[in-house]
């Protein structure tokens, strides 16, 4: 639960950075900043969350060292995780802004955050030609569970990518096998290539992939492939459809899973909304789930004054 004693910082804001007793209560305080959360409160009123008004009181207090909306405020809060510490969040945001937005055409391509893959979740995922799964090591991790993670990611995605620090990449290297790429988030915050990865589609599990698709989707599948759905009790559909998707190719499951999870997100809305948050934000409005209605909202509040009563 977040309490705003966590706020509690020694001296005040100097140059552009807030300054907190350390670095790491920084990151506890911002990732309240940084979340679906906030995001959905800023999209539901026209106005700056009690919360964040709080976490603002805190840290910058009334002198606003040249921030005056509120677009400007979370890329100045980002750029405190950027320089003093860097969360999971700036690595996932690393890879929706530079990847997503830097490499692809937004209206063929879907990104997600904490995709579940049974008793494993994904931190990154992008559907665009492809689909590849992006596990994040920052410089705080250990490698203690990782080698189960990629495990699960083997029998699902086409392509894997280990992303850690230049401090980590000894270690990343030496830790999982040549199939697996790795991305290298340097200390200048540039994203690179170190090692690219390979295909995984012979890995893949009928089983565990018919597990990530929805009910419409792989009904949807069976359709397509089979003509109609499995003459069964309801109770029994579901088993009947998985037996049914087994008998698919591997390269067939493959690309129905790419198009299934390309298919979740309006591509304008998704474009429309990606492009009109700030940079820092890139992420988050890549995996909202709100209404038109209030994506319009969010972003008219990017332009709300700051101001702290």
């Amino acid at each position: 639960m977040f309490l705003f004693h966590d706020l509690a910082f020694c001296g005040r804001v100097t140059g552009t950075m807030v300054r907190l007793r350390s670095n790491q209560e920084k990151a506890k305080v911002l990732q309240h900043v940084f979340s679906k959360k906030m995001m959905q409160e800023l999209a539901c009123q026209c106005k700056t969350p009690a919360k964040l008004n709080e976490i603002i009181k805190a840290t910058i207090g009334k002198d606003f060292n040249g921030v005056k909306k509120l677009y400007e405020l979370f890329d100045y809060f980002y750029s405190t995780l950027v320089s003093e510490y860097r969360t999971e969040y700036v690595y996932k945001n690393a890879i929706a802004s530079k990847i997503v937005k830097g490499r692809h055409r937004l209206k063929n391509v879907s990104f997600y955050s904490e995709f579940r893959v049974r008793d494993s979740i994904a931190d990154c995922v992008i559907a665009n030609g492809e689909t590849t799964s992006y596990e994040i090591k920052t410089e705080y991790d250990s490698f203690k569970r990782l080698e189960k993670q990629l495990s699960s990611y083997r029998k699902v995605f086409d392509k894997i990518f280990l992303v850690v620090s230049e401090s980590k990449i000894k270690n990343a290297l030496s830790s999982v096998s040549d199939d697996v790429g790795v991305l290298v988030l340097s200390d200048k915050y540039t994203l690179s290539e170190y090692r690219s990865a390979k295909s995984q589609i012979e890995n893949h599990s009928y089983e565990i992939i018919f597990d990530c698709l929805r009910k419409k989707e792989y009904e949807k599948i069976i359709i397509k492939h089979f003509g109609e759905l499995p003459n069964a009790k309801p109770v029994l559909v579901r088993d009947e459809c998985r037996k049914m998707f087994s008998t698919l190719s591997r390269e067939t499951i493959s690309e129905e899973l790419l198009k299934s999870l390309r298919g979740r997100r309006s591509s304008e809305s998704y474009k429309e909304l990606a492009l009109a948050m700030p940079e820092s934000l890139t992420s988050i409005s890549m995996t909202l789930d709100i209404s038109h209605k209030q994506k319009e909202q969010l972003i008219a509040n990017m332009n709300l004054p700051i101001s702290v009563h």
